[in-house]
């Protein structure tokens, strides 16, 4: 069915860069700047208009994680990484586990599965239960994985990513994970916006560039009111979403983009099957 699919990457091509959840697509474009063979996926990236119809169906979203479509095509593009030397770059869709969805999610530290009744937090739940099994797949095709989410994301107390964790740690070791903590402003951003990410290669901390000491937010982004029971709220301006754009792609960022990545296929955690089986 994937093989079939026309518009899609010449599958026939290694590829050294894969992003996922990939939306402005400012990292694949970082990677194609410096020469690396990148792509990218998103569920925004599929065309409703001009797909296909079967027995009177529109064609299912291949760029879809939920769907079986969309998790073969991500795994199918883990499959086509550069023999021992590609990157996965999952930045999972965060809005159902930040702190401003929590209202709805009921998310929290001890409590990250959240609401799951609720369609939103059952379909992040899948979304990060799918990532964690691409993670294991790229562990397994000796490459980078690197899991991005904002600062205040509770992604990293889910249970089966702590049980990930502690699987990864079993079987390679202390340096099997590595975290690290940014702010995005030093690549652009007009906020502040603190991320964090882990990765199975230790250079995932040269992301981590400076802190924000000096720097002045040019917009806006949350407003507090309180509403009629007395209770202090907050909610997002209409800057909000905009953030997650950079605009122009600056030279430093290219620069440091392009260190990040040679630095983590050189430190990346590696496999040696002799000693160890693969984490279930």
């Amino acid at each position: 069915m994937i093989y079939h699919t026309k518009g899609l990457y010449n599958l026939d091509e290694e590829v050294d860069w894969v992003e996922y959840f990939a939306g402005m697509s400012a990292c694949t474009h970082s990677q194609r700047e410096a020469g690396y063979r990148a792509a990218r996926l998103d569920i925004k990236f599929f065309d409703q208009k001009n797909s296909k119809t079967r027995k009177g169906r529109k064609t299912s979203n291949y760029y879809d994680l939920t769907s079986n479509s969309g998790f073969i095509l991500a795994c199918v593009m883990v499959m086509k990484g550069r023999s021992q030397d590609f990157i996965a770059w999952l930045a999972m869709k965060c809005s159902s586990f930040c702190g401003m969805n929590v209202g709805t999610s009921g998310r929290s530290a001890a409590a990250s599965i959240g609401r799951d009744w609720y369609k939103s937090v059952k379909e992040a739940n899948c979304l990060l239960e799918r990532t964690i099994c691409l993670c294991q797949l790229v562990t397994a095709c000796f490459g980078v994985w690197v899991v991005e989410q904002p600062g205040s994301s509770v992604l990293d107390y889910y249970p089966a990513w702590l049980h990930f964790l502690a699987r990864q740690y079993q079987v390679f070791g202390t340096c099997a994970v590595w975290k690290t903590r940014w702010w995005m402003m030093m690549y652009g951003s007009q906020s502040p916006k603190r991320h964090w990410a882990y990765s199975n290669s230790r250079s995932i901390g040269k992301l981590d560039i400076g802190s924000k000491k000096g720097f002045k937010s040019k917009i806006t982004t949350v407003e507090k009111y309180t509403n009629r029971a007395g209770k202090v709220c907050y909610k997002g301006t209409d800057k909000l979403r905009g953030t997650e754009k950079f605009g122009q792609i600056s030279p430093y960022f290219l620069k440091i983009n392009f260190n990040c990545v040679k630095m983590l296929l050189i430190e990346k955690c590696v496999i040696n099957y002799r000693d160890c089986c693969l984490p279930t």
